[in-house]
């Protein structure tokens, strides 16, 4: 009997050790890009130096919520295509603006506040900066 027990046991350890664990999902990579935003009272505007579909973008609505992708820009509730390697919503914040990104970036979440009537900085995949007028 204490044969049979100890043959199950190894049998039982064996099938656990040598079993694939599981793995969470792996977030999908960061798609390169580099841009320059400025956001002022009159809207949004921005040119892409890699990683865009397009060169210079702009979208005029004062305080409204857009989304910036790989494809382009519109209303961040009804604009986000699929092909997009990128995207991220962007809104103005009084002294700056707020960025959050679904996919496409190393960030969930950005901030930048400056004092000027024009916001102007660099993004990509890995956060923001500022940029020398």
């Amino acid at each position: 009997m204490s044969r049979y027990l100890a043959v199950t046991v190894t049998s039982a350890l064996c099938l656990v050790a040598c079993s694939t664990p599981r793995t969470a999902g792996i977030a999908p990579a960061a798609s390169h890009f580099s841009l320059v935003l400025e956001h002022s009272a009159q809207g949004w505007r921005a040119s892409c130096d890699v990683g865009c579909r397009w060169r210079e973008l702009t979208m005029s609505c004062g305080g409204c919520e857009i989304r910036l992708t790989s494809v382009g820009v519109g209303p961040a509730s009804s604009f986000d295509p699929e092909d997009a390697t990128f995207a991220f919503t962007l809104a103005d914040a009084g002294s700056g603006w707020n960025a959050k990104s679904p996919r496409g970036v190393n960030w969930l979440a950005l901030a930048y506040s400056c004092p000027e009537t024009t916001c102007r900085a660099r993004m990509d995949d890995a956060g923001v900066r500022d940029v020398e007028w």
